[in-house]
């Protein structure tokens, strides 16, 4: 064999370890992403539950709002807000970057407080601000829309 060809071979050689080792890198990287976020996410929902633990005017205005956002005072109203805001927000966010493969029993489990009446009445308003004049990832909006409308037979 000509002397060229082999220093092909090995340069050839060299560069495709180094492109395996690159692959398995970004692989390796794609994981901790995917740990980071998995451990953001559960951190925020437990902030979440811990809001209405420590909260007793938050727990109060959850509870009356169960039967609609009309009974609210405007403080109460804007804290109601803030806290759906921040569930729809972290759930918006997650499904956007994929969280879960975006599994549907995932979201469906935590959209269960759209059996909160105000909730509901709340997402009924602010849906076609959101979903209408965005560009969103095909699936989120119809499977909110999904719960939704379960709450609302019941």
């Amino acid at each position: 064999m000509d002397l060229v060809v082999i220093a092909q071979i090995i340069t050839g050689s060299a560069t495709l370890t180094v492109a395996l080792v690159l692959v398995y890198q970004l692989r390796q990287q794609h994981k901790d992403s995917e740990r980071e976020l998995t451990m953001q996410s559960y951190s925020m929902a437990r902030e979440e539950n811990f809001l209405i633990v420590e909260n007793n005017k938050l727990r109060e205005v959850i509870r009356k709002a169960e039967k609609g956002l009309i009974d609210l005072e405007v403080d109460e109203k804007d804290l109601f807000i803030m806290y759906i805001q921040s569930k729809f927000g972290r759930l918006i966010t997650e499904w956007r970057l994929g969280r879960m493969k975006n599994d549907p029993q995932y979201y469906i489990l935590h959209l269960s407080f759209l059996e909160n009446k105000g909730a509901r009445e709340y997402y009924k308003l602010w849906r076609p601000i959101i979903f209408e004049t965005s560009k969103w990832k095909k699936g989120l909006p119809e499977l909110i829309d999904s719960v939704y409308k379960k709450y609302s037979e019941q």
